[in-house]
């Protein structure tokens, strides 16, 4: 996705890897779109009401909307006409969901707009994918995006409104130290993220990388105020990260605000850089004990064969006849122990080792995915990139010594 700022750029990936929320950009002159992330529409209905809404949206005031349509999705919609360093357009970030749907309410919704369109299974389908947010989350990152594109953040982001988010931006070209710290800062974000992701106390060590990048340009007017927001943007990352390892999402969502209430109150960077490595300390313990936590005996057993099995093809049908128990009580069990569904789990425990084989092997990625059980190349950098955020030729590529 070619954008004209780097801040820009950082504020769409940093959104979109961390929320899994697709995100695009229309350009009125060229009425060109350039997408992140973007989940297929099965039906010309629901991108019309779209399009419909988001159009209807930016003939009004203001930069930043949200938008509810009537089939439960979600859209943050971001004019661009006052950032000098972007095309004239809008940034859509969406569809997202907030809470999951079950096929009911999905089908009570087309009913109510009195439309002859069958709920098929595609259309299913297309519900599950759809990211599911906290309102909170999506106010918050909506917030930090129009910071990051506006190249301001000098206002406080914090128990702010919408309506109340109305500074003027500050027109200034990206300089090349801007550009130095967003490249460099991104990918210490990424291999920080994995390990946190994973338990991995050498998380802490990659923060410390950080006094060797150059200083954050935006907010140099006040360097406090920058460093409190990369820290809150920080927080926000791992508190996401958290939930996605099957942390309960109030006690990380209450913890997140907790820090960026103490962040709110430090005014020296030395206590700001403390209270980061307590953030992570406190999050990292949490993630570790999730996944120490003890299960029942059925679910040790499936657990057990989902790690032996990592290199082969594997179904919920196969592993529940192996076990003696119905797929679908299964499914329902894992995900009640263990917080994920057994297929997410088990694609992710798959990544662990085909990320290791990737750096470790000189092969094609065929070869590398038909060792897990993996037959066709694009299927299986399609279910890489959904789970680690880039494909695996690029994984491989940036992360090679």
């Amino acid at each position: 996705m070619e954008m004209k700022t780097d801040s820009s750029l950082r504020a769409l990936f940093t959104f979109h890897y961390s929320t899994r929320v697709p995100v695009y950009f229309f350009e009125y002159d060229t009425q060109n779109k350039t997408s992140l992330g973007e989940i297929p529409t099965p039906l010309e209905r629901l991108q019309q009401e779209e399009r419909k809404l988001i159009q209807e949206k930016m003939k009004q005031k203001g930069r930043i909307h949200h938008i509810t349509d009537p089939f439960h999705r979600h859209f943050l919609a971001i004019n661009t006409e006052s950032f000098a360093s972007i095309p004239t357009g809008y940034f859509c970030i969406g569809p997202f969901l907030y809470e999951d749907l079950n096929n009911q309410d999905i089908q009570k919704a087309f009913q109510k707009q009195r439309e002859s369109i069958y709920v098929s299974r595609k259309v299913l389908a297309y519900y599950k994918e759809l990211p599911v947010v906290h309102t909170k989350q999506v106010l918050y990152y909506g917030q930090i995006l129009l910071a990051l594109l506006a190249n301001d953040w000098t206002t406080p982001v914090i128990d702010q409104t919408f309506d109340q988010f109305t500074f003027i931006p500050k027109k200034r070209e990206t300089t090349k130290e801007d550009g130095q710290f967003l490249a460099r800062s991104y990918q210490l974000e990424k291999k920080f993220l994995h390990k946190l992701r994973n338990g991995d106390p050498s998380a802490i060590d990659e923060l410390s990388h950080a006094k060797y990048y150059p200083t954050p340009a935006y907010g140099k007017e006040n360097i406090l105020r920058s460093y409190k927001n990369r820290l809150i943007a920080t927080v926000t990352l791992v508190a996401r990260t958290a939930i996605d390892v099957g942390m309960d999402e109030t006690e990380s969502l209450s913890i997140s605000y907790y820090y960026m209430h103490e962040i709110e109150q430090k005014d020296r960077i030395e206590d700001l850089l403390h209270l980061e490595k307590i953030m992570v300390h406190d999050y990292l313990s949490k993630i570790q004990k999730q996944e120490k936590e003890g299960h029942s005996p059925l679910m040790q057993a499936c657990l057990e064969k989902v790690q032996a099995n990592l290199h082969k093809p594997i179904t919920i049908e196969k592993m529940a006849k192996e076990l003696g128990v119905r797929s679908e009580h299964l499914s329902s069990l894992f995900k009640r122990e263990v917080g994920l569904s057994l297929q997410q789990y088990i694609h992710r425990q798959k990544m662990k080792e085909v990320k290791k084989a990737l750096l470790k092997q000189n092969g094609s990625i065929l070869s590398v995915a038909e060792q897990f059980g993996y037959k066709s190349a694009s299927h299986f950098s399609r279910i890489f990139k959904k789970y680690e955020g880039t494909s695996p030729s690029e994984y491989r590529k940036q992360n090679r010594s």
